[in-house]
């Protein structure tokens, strides 16, 4: 019974984050969105994400897409801004 308030208790500070998200500015070729305040993408966030897909919480908008990171002073690597793709 624990776990389950422990599980949502974490469903709920992840809606939270998501909530806080925001686009940026969207990146040529291919437009892509830069995201603002993006959740992290580990196996319990990917867990929480879908189970809150499948209750109707959030919709995933885009498969697979291009993800990078700034580095300390704001900017994105013009040669390589993606270092992989979301699944």
């Amino acid at each position: 019974m624990f776990s389950n308030v422990i599980f949502e208790f974490k469903m709920h500070r992840l809606l939270k984050k998501i909530a806080r998200q925001r686009v940026t500015m969207i990146l040529q070729p291919g437009n892509v969105p830069v995201i603002e305040r993006a959740v992290d993408h580990d196996e319990v966030t990917k867990t929480l994400i879908l189970t809150a897909q499948i209750r109707g919480w959030v919709e995933i908008l885009h498969e697979s897409m291009p993800t990078g990171q700034i580095d300390a002073k704001g900017e994105i690597n013009p040669s390589q801004p993606f270092q992989s793709r979301e699944d």
